[in-house]
């Protein structure tokens, strides 16, 4: 799902609730949205928490899918960050693969994007001293 969040002006990725690992139920207390650069997750019924990281703070990614998980395509993505002050996330999700993919995927063009300003900046700083 690609589209553009009115709210913030931040093009959403990928964006979905949660999904119970053990029967494939959709879980509301959990929403996920994927940006260019940050992951949101939201919690909680009554009182809703959010959390957002940079993606360039994921330092691994990893999935956990059991038996009935493999059945209703269902499972656990755990984000592990570099920063010691934020937590570990962990996502319930349809798919964790193919979401750890699009995660990949979404911190590979941030790099990239970030290599550029810095050839731009190094580029610029390059033609000052001549």
């Amino acid at each position: 799902m690609k589209n553009q969040n009115q709210n913030s002006g931040k093009k959403i990725l990928w964006e979905s609730p949660g999904f119970s690992p053990l029967f494939g139920l959709k879980l509301d207390m959990y929403h996920y949205v994927l940006y260019e650069n940050s992951i949101s997750v939201t919690q909680g019924i009554a009182q809703k928490t959010t959390q957002s990281i940079p993606l360039h703070w994921i330092a691994a990614m990893e999935t956990q899918v059991g038996i009935l998980g493999r059945i209703f395509h269902c499972g656990r993505l755990r984000l592990i960050t570099r920063q010691y002050k934020l937590p570990n996330l962990e996502m319930l999700v349809k798919n964790p693969e193919q979401v750890q993919a699009l995660i990949e995927e979404a911190k590979d063009q941030e790099h990239k994007k970030y290599l550029n300003r810095q050839n731009r900046r190094l580029a610029r700083q390059g033609g000052d001293e001549k």
